[in-house]
């Protein structure tokens, strides 16, 4: 298998600045509960991005469930 060099998201914008193209990235995140049932946690993943350089995070919320709708013995 060859390794690929990524792309940043934004160089597959049109209209943006180069220097944006070449610094931006675009990372959609969307931890599953069984991911936390082993032990993962989206949190450390974030920091390790935060390490890389600046970061921005967005949560959008809409497809979060009520928090009385989840058992408690399940991770959300």
């Amino acid at each position: 298998m060859t390794p690929r060099t990524p792309r940043p998201a934004s160089s597959f914008r049109r209209g943006r600045r180069p220097e944006e193209a070449l610094s931006s990235w675009t990372i959609e995140f969307s931890p599953k509960s069984e991911m936390y049932a082993k032990a993962n946690e989206a949190g450390l993943v974030l920091r390790e991005l935060a390490r890389l350089g600046e970061t921005r995070v967005t949560l959008i919320d809409e497809a979060l469930p009520p928090s009385t709708s989840s058992p408690p013995s399940r991770p959300m």
